[in-house]
């Protein structure tokens, strides 16, 4: 099957297209561009192509950020411990290493907590809370994960731990009642721009604490630039494939220059271990650098990764970037193999011809930390949703991808009656269920899927941005291009 079926050249409104030109004093191939990324305005475009740091949105238009700056503040002042609770993927991990470093550099007491991919899943974890409660945290704060923890929180308040949330989930039915909830996904969050990433919103917490400790005249915030924190932000920014407009393109934008001039041991070695030379641009961050820190959780252990973006001696964090190649080589051997197992499965159930409008397979012994790459891979490949799961016992875990005309978290929703917990976005999900509803959840969200999927929606698409025609070519165009 080839990867693309047909190409579709995008339709933009060529009033706009005029108008961005002129207006602009673009090129007309690059108005083309700009219009179909929805760039509708002279503004828009100058955001777009000339964005900068200061025009960022103000981190306290988030409703709820002051009530966790002030208790962030209040911690300090109590020489209170702190444990974040990140996640095992590059954003969850950027997400703990960039609020740390702020949080040590107020003078704050801070440890990290990453769950482990098989033994917790992904997640606010109840483990975390209980070594809260046993080691002398009193306050609990969760990066790029906890919107949907509800339960969890309940048990942390019940031991007296307070919990501020930072995410970029979507949110469940019930916000979680604790200090603050962070999250641009939330309705009336008050913040406009709903797409950051995990690290983003961690970024925003720490902007907002900066902010505050150079009103209280505070020397440590003064002394810090957030600016040397800007290489965690384009990573996790580009790795968590956030569409990179508005504040995210701003922060991508000046964080690869910062992954150019990096101050940070860990950062460097990963450079080196990857094989990146020259300047650093989005590819090299999503196929060299990504890959080789998320191989920790898949493969290794999550907090190789974090050390290594902590790490201030270079000889420690070459071995750590060493360390972390390795398990990326053993990841691509282990994916490989789950991936032809897949594509075996598939054939013998008949192929995507048959009837699946999205791919269920179900391997016991597929490692879990693969099982979300693999699902990606077959997205590709047949342009359906697909969902694979493992688990050699009762209970199993399944990774989710999707395609543009199917929005995963609602689908699992309307299966969640078969389904223990579930979490993600509309291309890409995470969930948990008994072994023996596999086959009823198959079926399922394949009617969920039939109601809302036509025969045209698994085409496969090149997207075409524009034709470029050779009355547009001009020096100009190729300068700015």
């Amino acid at each position: 099957m080839p990867l693309y079926n047909e190409w579709r050249i995008k339709e933009v409104d060529k009033s706009i297209v005029a108008r961005l030109s002129t207006d602009n004093h673009i090129p007309f191939p690059i108005a083309i561009l700009l219009a179909g990324r929805g760039i509708n305005t002279v503004t828009e475009a100058e955001s777009f192509i000339s964005g900068k740091l200061g025009d960022l949105n103000d981190p306290f238009l988030f409703k709820e950020m002051r009530k966790a700056v002030e208790r962030i503040f209040f911690a300090k002042e109590r020489n209170e411990k702190i444990l974040i609770h990140g996640d095992y993927d590059v954003d969850g991990i950027t997400s703990a290493v960039l609020l740390g470093r702020v949080l040590n550099d107020m003078g704050l007491y801070c440890e990290y907590y990453i769950p482990h991919r098989v033994e917790e899943g992904y997640g606010l974890s109840s483990t975390a809370v209980q070594r809260c409660s046993h080691e002398g945290f009193s306050l609990l704060v969760s990066v790029d994960c906890g919107v949907t923890a509800e339960d969890v929180i309940i048990e942390a308040t019940s031991r007296g731990i307070d919990v501020i949330i930072t995410d970029h989930h979507e949110p469940g039915e019930k916000i979680p009642n604790c200090i603050a909830v962070i999250d641009p996904k939330i309705s009336d969050c008050g913040y406009p721009f709903r797409e950051l990433s995990g690290v983003g919103v961690s970024f925003k917490l720490a902007h907002a604490l900066v902010k505050e400790g150079r009103n209280k005249s505070e020397q440590w915030a003064v002394d810090l630039d957030l600016r040397e924190h800007l290489d965690l932000v384009a990573l996790g920014t580009i790795a968590d494939m956030v569409p990179l407009k508005g504040e995210n393109r701003i922060l991508a934008r000046s964080g690869l220059e910062k992954l150019n001039n990096s101050s940070k041991p860990g950062v460097n070695a990963l450079k080196q271990k990857s094989g990146v030379k020259g300047t650093v641009d989005s590819i090299d961050v999503a196929f060299r650098l990504a890959p080789r820190i998320n191989a920790a959780g898949r493969i290794g252990d999550a907090y190789e990764a974090l050390r290594l973006l902590m790490e201030n001696d270079y000889i420690q964090a070459e071995q750590l970037a060493r360390k972390l190649d390795e398990h990326n080589k053993k990841r691509q051997e282990v994916e490989s193999r789950v991936l032809e197992e897949a594509l075996d499965q598939i054939e013998r159930s008949g192929g995507v011809d048959v009837d699946p409008f999205v791919i269920v397979v179900y391997g016991a012994t597929w490692p879990l930390g693969v099982l979300g790459i693999v699902s990606s891979r077959l997205t590709r490949k047949f342009n359906r949703p697909s969902l694979v799961i493992s688990g050699r016992g009762n209970i199993c875990r399944g990774s989710a991808r999707s395609i543009e005309s199917f929005h995963l978290c609602k689908a699992l929703k309307e299966c969640s009656d078969l389904l223990l917990q579930y979490g993600g976005h509309a291309a890409a999900a995470g969930f948990e269920l008994v072994k023996e509803n596999i086959s009823a959840f198959s079926e399922r969200i394949n009617i969920v899927a039939k109601k809302c999927l036509s025969d045209e929606d698994l085409v496969s698409y090149l997207d075409i941005d524009a034709e470029l025609l050779n009355e547009n070519i001009s020096i100009d165009f190729i300068s700015r291009s």
